[in-house]
């Protein structure tokens, strides 16, 4: 992956960051609603901040082999 494609990447990443950060206030304005919608927010958050990780231990792999 060339420094193009990783450039390209960087938006992807900001709004996965957003729409975390997006899930997390969904689930603290939640506190007082079911456990259903507390966990179906927090299950939102985890599986973009999954995302997240796995696409910046690719960027991090790809910068590593570059040297």
């Amino acid at each position: 992956m060339n420094e193009a494609a990783i450039a390209k990447l960087v938006p992807l990443i900001s709004y996965l960051y957003t729409q975390a950060e997006n899930a997390r206030l969904v689930g603290h304005n939640y506190r007082q609603g079911t456990d259903q919608t507390r966990a179906y927010a927090m299950g939102r958050e985890d599986g973009l901040q999954t995302a997240i990780s796995l696409i910046n231990e690719i960027i991090g792999k790809t910068k590593t082999a570059k040297r």
